[in-house]
């Protein structure tokens, strides 16, 4: 059985590598008759072997591909007709940032902002479980009486663009007040990695026939009727791209189960094999 195959994962957490350098975070097998498994876009092989660096992660050594101009182009166009008038974001753009750079950049500082704002008011907010007669925070929003509120422990604030940034109530001072975007520690980074990697090699493991996709931000598993209605859309995807490339599967691939940005990744990789 599946279960019963040997699954190898660091025992203690190993010294921290040389820069650049890659170690192994885990190794396992799966069964290829019941599991489909993309990583990054290309079909992995029974077993699979997770690596790092300490930022990325590897799967049989495929890493992420690197985005191609015309991809570019098409986020920093989308971005822009969402966020254009927006006063920092314009500001940013103006200053030689693109509108990706500067959509992130304005989502950071909001944070930041919105953390300032409800600093005053946060013992209230928990006590009371409602953000409505909090000027600092209601300057933030949008729209003040729509755009915030608390719900389900959460404070969420919708800002221009609609971005909405959410605060979870529930944990520490000093993790609810902390920058949004500040780097993480080395021990942060290595712990995310490490429950990265746990979370697919348990996804690959479950019983029953499935498909995994998976990459550097999130791994996520269809099963039953659903990874055969999801493995038919990869095939169709792959052929819309080879006509029409990715402004095609953008297009034609909208309602399928797996996201076109995905979609796409997974066709780059069919049409440079050989």
């Amino acid at each position: 059985m599946l279960a019963l195959l040997p699954l190898v994962l660091l025992a203690a957490t190993p010294p921290p590598p040389s820069p650049g350098a890659w170690h192994l975070v885990a190794s396992t097998p799966f069964d290829a008759k019941q599991v489909t498994f993309y990583w990054e876009g290309a079909r992995i092989s029974s077993p699979a072997t997770f690596t790092t660096d300490g930022k990325d992660i590897k799967v049989n050594g495929i890493a992420a591909l690197p985005t191609i101009p015309s991809d570019t182009a098409g986020v920093n166009a989308r971005i822009a007709a969402v966020f254009a008038g927006v006063p920092l974001v314009d500001s940013l753009v103006a200053q030689g940032a693109s509108y990706e750079e500067a959509a992130d950049k304005y989502g950071c500082e909001m944070g930041r902002r919105l953390r300032r704002a409800l600093r005053p008011s946060l013992a209230a907010i928990r006590s009371s479980g409602a953000s409505q007669g909090t000027p600092q925070l209601n300057a933030i929003a949008e729209e003040p009486h729509d755009a915030i509120r608390v719900r389900a422990n959460v404070l969420e604030c919708i800002i221009a663009g609609g971005v909405n940034l959410k605060i979870p109530l529930g944990v520490p001072d000093s993790a609810l007040l902390a920058d949004p975007c500040a780097p993480l520690s080395p021990e942060t980074r290595r712990a995310n990695i490490e429950k990265r990697v746990s979370s697919t090699v348990t996804a690959l493991g479950e019983p029953g026939p499935r498909l995994v996709i998976g990459d550097q931000a999130r791994t996520v598993s269809y099963t039953g009727p659903a990874a055969a209605q999801a493995l038919d859309q990869v095939r169709q995807a792959i052929e819309i791209h080879k006509r029409g490339g990715a402004d095609a599967v953008r297009r034609d691939c909208k309602d399928f189960l797996i996201p076109a940005h995905v979609l796409i990744v997974i066709a780059r990789r069919a049409s440079a094999s050989p």
